[in-house]
């Protein structure tokens, strides 16, 4: 787990994740390695579009700020 420490803080983002997963993988039952993985992940910075195109948000219609009982 230090290798995987050391690669983070070196700046090389991808291969302590990918060195992270090896451990995991490696040691299934391991919670320590579980958790390592899982912090990595979801502390690496996200590259490119995050929304796919199929996934794109829908736009917005307006905005309700209320609702009558006589519009139900």
């Amino acid at each position: 787990m230090i290798q995987v420490q050391l690669l983070w803080e070196a700046g090389r983002r991808k291969e302590a994740v990918l060195e992270a997963r090896q451990q995991l993988v490696a040691n299934p039952g391991s919670w320590a390695h579980a958790q390592d993985y899982a912090r990595l992940v979801f502390d690496l910075p996200l590259e490119g579009d995050v929304w796919a195109p199929s996934l794109k948000p829908p736009e917005k219609a307006g905005h309700v700020s209320a609702i009558s009982p006589s519009s139900l």
